[in-house]
C-alpha cells in the first residue's frame, strides 16, 4: 500500500497546537480542503480504542461524507495513530520547536483517486489547520485586588454588582443562568443581542473556565450557522484567582481572534479596575 506525507509548520506552542487539532470544537473550525466546505459535527475520543469522526459537507448541501477511525495510539504532545474505517493507517507526529510545532502525517494511500490529488485534499485540510492557529490571539489581564478572593468571586459574579463593573466598559451588560458547571449562561447588552456561553469549569473561588458556544440575537434567537457565529464560536475565557496576604490578583485569559482583540485589549482593563473599587469599598 502506498504511502503519502504531508507537513506543516506552525507559528505556536506545541500545547496550543495540541489542544486545537484534537478539541472537537476547533476541528469542526478548520476541517475542510477548501471555503466552500464545512464541517458540522465532530467527535473526539482521544485515547486508545477511542474513536474519532467528523462530518464533512459542502456548505451548498450538494454532498456530504462521514469520516470515523479508532485510535492505536495517543501520546500527549507527541503522536496519534489511528485506523480509518476501511483500514488504512494514518500517524501524525508533533515536534516542539523553539518558538514553533511541526506537524506531520503519513497516511495509507487508497485506490480510487491519484496519489497527487490524495496529497493535495489532506495538504488543504492542514494547512486550514495552520491558518487557524495562526489567526487566534492569547490575551492576558491581569490585577490585584485588596480584598480576599472570595470577596472578589462574589463581588465579580454576582448580578447586582456585575452588572456595574461590566457596564463600565460595555454599557448595558448583564447575564442570566448560573455560574456552575455544565450550565449554559446568556450574556447581553444594551440592545438584547449577545453570546451564550458554557461553563465548562467552575472552582468557585478558585478557577473558572468558559467557552462560547453562539450568538444571541436582538430578538433572543440562536445564531450558530452564521460566519460571524462560526467564528465567534469557540471563544474561550478563563479566570484565575489566587490570594497572598489579603490581596487578590484577579487574573483573565482569553483566547479569540484577531478581530475581536481590540474589543477586549480596550475593555477588560477599565473593568477590572471598576471591579477593584467595587471589592476594596470597606
Amino acid at each position: 500500500m502506498n504511502k503519502v506525507a504531508i507537513e506543516t509548520m506552525i507559528k505556536a506552542p506545541i500545547e496550543k497546537v495540541w489542544n486545537a487539532y484534537n478539541d472537537p470544537i476547533a476541528i469542526t473550525k478548520w476541517n475542510q480542503a477548501s471555503p466552500d466546505w464545512h464541517c458540522p459535527y465532530a467527535d473526539n475520543d482521544l485515547r486508545k480504542g477511542g474513536k474519532l469522526k467528523s462530518r464533512m459537507e459542502a456548505k451548498d448541501g450538494s454532498f456530504g461524507f462521514d469520516f470515523e477511525a479508532v485510535y492505536d495510539e495517543v501520546r500527549e504532545y507527541k503522536k496519534i495513530a489511528y485506523t480509518m474505517g476501511d483500514g488504512r493507517q494514518a500517524i501524525t507526529s508533533f515536534e516542539k520547536l523553539d518558538n514553533a510545532t511541526k506537524i506531520i502525517t503519513v497516511f495509507d494511500a487508497e485506490t480510487d483517486n491519484p496519489l497527487e490529488l490524495q496529497q493535495t485534499g489532506w495538504q488543504a485540510i492542514l494547512n486550514s489547520f495552520k491558518l487557524y492557529i495562526e489567526s487566534r490571539k492569547d490575551l492576558h489581564f491581569s490585577i490585584a485586588i485588596n480584598a480576599g478572593k472570595q470577596k472578589v468571586w462574589e463581588t465579580m459574579l454576582q448580578p447586582a454588582t456585575y452588572k456595574i463593573w461590566t457596564d463600565a466598559a460595555w454599557p448595558g451588560s448583564k447575564y442570566d443562568g448560573e455560574w456552575k458547571q455544565g450550565a449554559r449562561l446568556k450574556f447581553t447588552g444594551g440592545e438584547g443581542g449577545g453570546t451564550m456561553a458554557l461553563i465548562e469549569v467552575c472552582n468557585p473561588c478558585d478557577y473558572l473556565f468558559a467557552r462560547h458556544i453562539a450568538i444571541i440575537n436582538s430578538d433572543g434567537s440562536l445564531d450558530t450557522d452564521s460566519e460571524m457565529a462560526k467564528e465567534w464560536t469557540g471563544v474561550k475565557e478563563a479566570y484565575q484567582f489566587t490570594e497572598t496576604d489579603g490581596v487578590t490578583t484577579l487574573e483573565v485569559f482569553i483566547e479569540t481572534f484577531e478581530k475581536w482583540t481590540n474589543m477586549f485589549d480596550e475593555g477588560w482593563p477599565i473593568a477590572l479596575e471598576k471591579l477593584k473599587e467595587l471589592c476594596e469599598i470597606k
